[in-house]
Order: structure tokens, then C-alpha cells, then sequence
């Protein structure tokens, strides 16, 4: 900087007295007086400073710029190296619960083959039930995610009774809340309540934060309910499980991410594909959790 004022004073400097040679002063016949030094001095040293002041205002402002966009590089490339290691630990469980009800039908099939009482018989196709279902769900899941990925999940919007919907599965889920001595309620769905969504859709959204309730409450239970909000209709799904922690509750959304729950299994898929569904439809997916408390989940459709 110091340099620059130097420099920017020399050439202000000789600028000053060009333009007294231009207004007629002879420096050859008169000589400059002290009021001429002292006015080439002044000016040039304040315009110098003031331009390299500038000069060096501005280099600091590029250095700012240029430090803000290494540290957004260095934060993407972070982000893109997580998302790398979620997909690669992704894959790695995908092919574990693969083969596991692979296993389990495969050696169903030789024990039905080889049964003879009828209950035992009963019990092997029920294995193969469930092993065939688990599979089932997780194709759905990794379908489903690669295509709201892609862009290509269309939605049929309609108008539909959300009542109807809870009672239905309230209906399904009692019995899994119950084999965990869990309790189960629903609120608002003595009439028909009527919103604008895609029923397969709303129903895959409930039907994921429901069996994600009952899979995270070892001891309570779960309640839906529905409220009114005036113009939209909000659904509010609850659960007394472990809860996530505030450090957890925005990552649970993104693909691949699980919350930190011992004892728990999951693709991390079936928030991720909710919360996508629900925003494909106009809303939001909400979270309020307290660890060892437990979740709440709601987001809004518009009535008809």
C-alpha cells in the first residue's frame, strides 16, 4: 500500500504541475514558491493516500470474496463426500437385507417341502410371508426414491376423505401396536373430512410415519389427528418413542440419513420419499421430537 501511495503521490504530484504550467506559471523565470511545493505536496500525498486506500479497499474486499467462495467450495465438496459414503453404506445395507429374507425363503421352501403337520406348515408359509413382504418393501422404497429423484413420480390429485383414510389405518396398524402392548388413537374422524391430495400418496406418507412410530416406541403408543386450520386441514401423526435429536431432525429428510436409534433398522428411504411426496403435493412435512420423549409429525392439505 505504501508503495502504491508513493507512486500514485508522484504521478498526482506531476499532474499538479502540469495543470500550473497550462494556467501560465513559468517555473523556469519564477521557480516554484513554497505555497506551490506545499500545495504539489499536499494534493498529491491526500489523492495518493485516497487511491491507494481505495487500491487496497478493494483487495480486501476480492480477498473476502474469493476466502466466502473456498469455504463454499470446501463445504460442497464436503456434502458431495457424505453423500458419497450415505450411498456407499446404502448399498452395502441393501445387499445385506437382501440376501437375509433370501435366505429365509430359500430355506422355507426346503422345510415346507419337508413338513408334514399342517402347523408347521402354517408357520413356514408365514416366514415366507414376511420375508417376501420385507422385500417387497424395500423394492418399493429404492423405486420410489429414484424416481421422485428423477422427476418422474406424477401425482393424481383429487378430492378425498382424510377421515376415511385414518379409520382404514388405524384399522391395519392396531394390531403391530398391540403386539407391542402399544396403544393406538385416532381424533377428528367422526365425519367425513374432505381435502384436495393424492390418496395413494397421502396414504404411502401416513403409512410410512405410522410403521416408522410403531418400529420407534418400545413403551406409549401412537395417535393420529386431524385439525382445522381454516383453509387447510392439518394431519398430525404422533408417537412416546425414543425421539430424534435436534441435531438429527433435518437430515432425516435426506436420502440415505437415519437417526442415531439403537436397536433400530431402516433404509433411511421412507422419510426422504414422504417428506418429497408432501412437498410434490404443496405442503411441508414437520418435526417436532424431544429424545426419549418422543416425535410428532404433521403437514397440511387444502380442503375441497
Amino acid at each position: 500500500v505504501h508503495g502504491i501511495s508513493n507512486a500514485l503521490a508522484l504521478v498526482c504530484g506531476m499532474g499538479v504541475m502540469y495543470v500550473l504550467h497550462e494556467q501560465g506559471y513559468d517555473f523556469k523565470t519564477s521557480g516554484p514558491t513554497v505555497e506551490v511545493y506545499l500545495m504539489i505536496l499536499s494534493w498529491s500525498t491526500i489523492t495518493g493516500l485516497g487511491m491507494a486506500t481505495y487500491a487496497s479497499g478493494l483487495s480486501q474486499a476480492m480477498q473476502a470474496r474469493l476466502r466466502g467462495e473456498l469455504q463454499q467450495r470446501s463445504q460442497a465438496e464436503k456434502d458431495a463426500l457424505a453423500a458419497r459414503e450415505a450411498k456407499d453404506w446404502f448399498i452395502a445395507y441393501l445387499s445385506h437385507e437382501m440376501r437375509s429374507p433370501l435366505s429365509v425363503i430359500s430355506g422355507g421352501v426346503d422345510l415346507l417341502h419337508h413338513a408334514e403337520d399342517a402347523d408347521a406348515q402354517r408357520r413356514h408359509l408365514k416366514a415366507l410371508k414376511s420375508a417376501t413382504a420385507g422385500m417387497v418393501s424395500l423394492m418399493d422404497d429404492v423405486l420410489d426414491i429414484s424416481a421422485l429423484e428423477r422427476g418422474r413420480v406424477s401425482l393424481d390429485v383429487v378430492a378425498m376423505d382424510l377421515a376415511s383414510l385414518l379409520r382404514t389405518l388405524e384399522a391395519e396398524f392396531t394390531s403391530r401396536a398391540k403386539a407391542k402392548d402399544l396403544y393406538m388413537t385416532v381424533e377428528g374422524v367422526d365425519s367425513e373430512v374432505i381435502v384436495s391430495g393424492d390418496p395413494l400418496r397421502v396414504r404411502q406418507v401416513l403409512s410410512n410415519l405410522v410403521d416408522n412410530a410403531i418400529k420407534y416406541t418400545s413403551s406409549g403408543g401412537i395417535s393420529m389427528a386431524i385439525e382445522d386450520r381454516g383453509t387447510t386441514i392439518q394431519i398430525v401423526v404422533a408417537d412416546t418413542g425414543s425421539g430424534i435429536a435436534e441435531t438429527d431432525q433435518e437430515s432425516v429428510f435426506e436420502p440415505y440419513a437415519r437417526a442415531d436409534v439403537k436397536g433400530t433398522r431402516g433404509t433411511g428411504l421412507g422419510l426422504a420419499i414422504a417428506s418429497t411426496l408432501v412437498e410434490r403435493m404443496g405442503s411441508k412435512l414437520f418435526l417436532e421430537s424431544v429424545v426419549n420423549e418422543g416425535s410428532t409429525f404433521s403437514f397440511a392439505l387444502p380442503k375441497e
